[in-house]
């Protein structure tokens, strides 16, 4: 998977069922996908792709890894 597309991210997101246990079972690609994220909004302008990062969040909220806080307040 290319997660420097951010449309490849957005079809990698929606692949994941936004529950518990799909989230916990993608939880080292969703925080691979927050990483990206995080980098395309200070490099991009033209946020065609703005919900990426907010539905990441989400599934990794899901996921329940305290130790995921800091990059997401990051």
């Amino acid at each position: 998977m290319q997660l420097e597309d951010p449309a490849a991210r957005r079809e990698a997101l929606r692949a994941i069922a936004p529950n518990r246990e799909s989230a916990r079972a993608n939880r080292q690609l969703l925080l691979s996908i927050f990483e990206e994220e995080m980098k395309y909004r200070k490099r991009d302008t033209e946020w065609d792709y703005f919900e990426n990062i907010y539905w990441c969040a989400l599934l990794l909220y899901l996921a329940g890894d305290v130790s995921d806080v800091p990059l997401i307040w990051k």
